[in-house]
């Protein structure tokens, strides 16, 4: 499949205001609206519509699957949610620090596994409960 034939593909030719219309594009009444809530010229947008076949064809997968267009624009931002990330680390608080760290770790690494001896601990009980005298028997 050519990167012609995916929402993610034709994005990735896309500039970062088209990208931000088309967001705005199934929220509002008209092109104008989008246009103008993208903060994009209408001159702009209607150019776009009517000459720019990969903008052209970004419409068209956008009309089968608006859901694209959500992860693209989180796939865009992985960066900057990054940075946001570790900027945390640096904080002058301390819980903001420990809690970065620990995301950042465990995205790579996976979150530390305790492992329970549930079998142990129910034999270890068991063993404890036949030691102790029984209390009722004496009286």
């Amino acid at each position: 499949m050519a990167h012609g034939d995916t929402f993610e593909g034709v994005c990735r030719e896309l500039m970062v205001r088209q990208i931000r219309y088309l967001q705005f594009l199934p929220l509002c009444d008209t092109a104008k609206e989008a246009g103008e809530r993208a903060g994009v010229p209408y001159d702009t947008v209607r150019r776009w519509h009517s000459s720019d076949d990969n903008f052209k064809r970004a419409v068209e997968l956008l009309k089968e699957d608006g859901a694209n267009l959500a992860r693209e624009t989180l796939r865009r931002h992985v960066p900057k949610a990054a940075e946001v990330k570790v900027a945390g680390l640096d904080s002058e608080i301390e819980w903001m620090q420990q809690r970065c760290a620990t995301e950042i770790l465990e995205w790579f690494l996976g979150k530390a596994a305790e492992t329970v001896n549930v079998q142990g601990e129910w034999v270890t009980l068991l063993r404890e409960l036949r030691e102790t005298p029984d209390v009722d028997a004496k009286a």
